[in-house]
């Protein structure tokens, strides 16, 4: 991964981060950006690795990017046998009834980038 100014990121615990810039003036800690509420800048390199020694390691300061969020509309499609399916987008069939479908209900379904998409 390499950080980008245009893209949004967490922490791997979880916390918001705000990117300030990712051409910082050290080479090693180029991006720089805040954690949460805290108002101290915190420094990650560009693959968004948080350094704090020598030695590289996991931390749950380094950034991950946060997917795209999108919605699209979906149908639940319930047989007679109890199965139940979600297509999409409103894929519906006169051969529909030759499976038993005795319902399709129409929902709004929120999913991220790399659920399928």
């Amino acid at each position: 991964m390499k950080v980008s100014i245009d893209k949004q990121y967490r922490t791997r615990d979880g916390s918001i981060v705000r990117i300030l810039c990712t051409d910082g003036p050290d080479a090693e800690k180029s991006v720089i950006g805040f954690i949460g509420n805290n108002l101290n800048v915190t420094n990650w390199g560009l693959n968004g690795q948080y350094i704090y020694s020598d030695i590289p390691t996991q931390s749950s300061n380094d950034l991950v990017e946060v997917p795209k969020i999108f919605k699209v509309d979906c149908i639940l499609s319930i047989y007679a046998n109890g199965d139940c399916i979600i297509d999409g987008p409103q894929w519906l069939f006169e051969e529909d009834i030759q499976y038993n479908k005795v319902a399709n209900i129409f929902i709004d379904c929120t999913v991220s980038e790399g659920e399928g998409l």
